[in-house]
């Protein structure tokens, strides 16, 4: 434009040929679908406790629902000394109902706790004849087992891991309101204790006559 001229006429923009607005309406719809799958996914993490692998709420599995008082979905609340963050073995494995254990849904003491032990809070006073942990080697020498009430121990009682690990550590607690799970290592230079599931069982209700 040289001067004195007068200014330049618009240019119209031609409106999108059909195979872009198809593309742009792929776009949108892909977009949708992508933000659908992470809701679902941040949806399916905060149900999951801070470690990302131990739900929540577990499944009750048949014969244990109304017999363990240890159990997450129960309302039990567990807290662990400590824990082996290295290898994610979060204390909440413990309590989580899961009938088949693995190795890699299991808890580990962290190396350098020397007193390794698990508190379990019942949401209601509970009474309570067995305590079981599902050990993994190298097994402790001994788990004491002692159930209180208001702070205040009701039964106490020490055992020895068998070969395969499953201990039972027999009780007699009415109205218990926690148990407290101690482990007295074989080295204490290696101190580290490994379970696969923890359970708080109730006495047998007996059967009514046929």
């Amino acid at each position: 434009m040289t001067p004195g001229d007068g200014p330049a006429a618009p240019t119209a923009t031609p409106p999108p040929s059909r195979a872009a607005a198809r593309l742009v309406a792929l776009a949108r719809v892909g977009w949708l679908a992508y933000g659908a799958l992470v809701a679902v996914g941040l949806l399916a993490f905060l149900g999951r406790d801070g470690t990302g692998a131990t739900a929540r709420y577990a499944p009750s599995p048949a014969g244990l629902a109304s017999g363990d008082a240890a159990r997450l979905d129960a309302g039990a609340v567990l807290t662990a000394s400590s824990y082996d963050q290295s290898e994610h073995r979060h204390p909440l494995f413990l309590i989580d109902g899961d009938p088949t254990p693995s190795r890699e849904r299991s808890w580990s003491s962290a190396p350098g706790d020397l007193a390794p032990r698990l508190h379990v809070a019942f949401p209601a006073p509970t009474d309570l004849a067995t305590v079981e942990v599902l050990l993994a080697p190298p097994y402790p020498a001994a788990v004491t087992a002692r159930c209180t009430r208001d702070d205040v121990a009701l039964a106490e009682a020490v055992a020895t891991p068998p070969i395969r690990g499953l201990v039972r550590v027999p009780l007699a607690c009415v109205g218990a309101d926690a148990v407290d799970v101690a482990f007295t290592p074989v080295n204490a230079a290696h101190p580290m204790v490994r379970a696969h599931a923890l359970h708080a069982l109730r006495p047998r209700r007996p059967e009514p006559p046929r």
